[in-house]
């Protein structure tokens, strides 16, 4: 049996489904969009915590921000996904 011959069985077997199939981009723009505003949420509390901290220690300024600016990354790249995903689900395509 070639290569080829195996592939073609592989995608003719019956219960052969996509990773990310059409059933699947509801839930995941979903799980995209809820972690995106909880994000959003966090990076909005946060600032607070640095401005009225009573030690005001370079270390821990330094580490409010590092988790600032990673909650900002996550809250970015989950907002993407998640409009993709819902774009994909009620059908519009880019």
């Amino acid at each position: 049996m070639s290569f080829n011959d195996l592939m073609k069985e592989y995608h003719s077997f019956e219960s052969y489904n996509s990773i990310i199939s059409n059933t699947n981009h509801k839930s995941l723009a979903i799980l995209f969009c809820t972690t995106s505003i909880l994000s959003l949420l966090y990076v909005a509390i946060i600032p607070r915590g640095i401005t009225t901290t009573t030690t005001k220690d370079d270390n821990s300024i330094l580490f409010q921000s590092i988790i600032y600016i990673f909650f900002s990354l996550i809250a970015s790249i989950s907002i993407g996904f998640g409009t993709l995903f819902l774009a994909s689900c009620v059908g519009i395509y880019t």
